[in-house]
């Protein structure tokens, strides 16, 4: 008796365990997310508060940008699980061609950058400011050249 009330116990604890979502920079912990090896299905509640993504008629929304769901793949981005709509956040992230890295011990998601908004950065023709200290060991930073050409010289050993 004493076995079947630690495995009950233990099981509790499990289905209660908090699943952290990192997206967009944003940490967020889901206590109603379901974890499977390729897909996170969360609520609908939990996709705004964690990716700020929207379901509407149009497909899972971001502001303006919309992403379609067709009937044909509906079943990918969605299921009822004890009369609760779940959302499947990784087939999103696929769809967008965004990279997404899971940790199973730790109950951990991690969603990279979506490509578009790369190209923001990319057509812009500006690279973002970092610094380095120059061949003097003086600490510099890219945007003192702003207005000046710079010529970069970059080394990996891999």
């Amino acid at each position: 008796m004493r076995a079947i009330t630690l495995f009950v116990l233990a099981a509790a604890a499990l289905s209660a365990a908090q699943t952290t979502v990192i997206y967009d920079g944003a940490i967020s912990s889901l206590s109603d997310a379901v974890s499977e090896p390729e897909n996170l299905w969360v609520t609908l509640p939990d996709l705004t508060r964690a990716t700020r993504f929207v379901l509407k008629p149009q497909g899972a929304c971001l502001d303006e940008f919309c992403v379609p769901i067709p009937k044909s793949r509906e079943a990918a981005f969605l299921r009822t699980e004890h009369n609760q709509k779940l959302f499947n956040l990784t087939e999103l992230a696929r769809t967008l061609k965004q990279p997404a890295i899971h940790d199973d011990a730790n109950q951990i998601w991690l969603f990279g950058s979506r490509p578009e908004s790369l190209m923001k950065i990319a057509n812009s023709l500006e690279a973002p400011d970092f610094m380095l200290p120059d061949w003097k060991g003086a600490s510099r930073s890219l945007h003192e050249f702003r207005g000046k050409r710079v010529l970069l010289i970059t080394w990996a050993s891999w």
